[in-house]
């Protein structure tokens, strides 16, 4: 990841891999607390996607900076 660190594009894929492999995951195992999995309709060419949170907040990983409050909340997990 460090030596990635310029690479914020390269970063934001491997997120999303990671993103869906934990929600697989808290899916078939349950996480302990409620989490919100957040999509983000712009991320990818208009392709989408997901992330886990602890709040319902948006505060979006994929357009940071340039759009922190894009997406919404898609499944409340329990």
């Amino acid at each position: 990841i460090a030596t990635n660190a310029d690479k914020l594009e390269h970063q934001r894929e491997h997120f999303d891999m990671l993103s869906n492999d934990v929600y697989d995951m808290v899916k078939t195992f349950g996480a302990g607390q409620i989490l919100y999995k957040d999509f983000c309709p712009m991320y990818n060419n208009m392709k989408g996607a997901i992330w886990l949170s602890e709040t319902k907040e948006i505060n979006n990983p994929y357009l940071g900076k340039k759009m922190p409050a894009c997406g919404l909340v898609k499944e409340e997990l329990k």
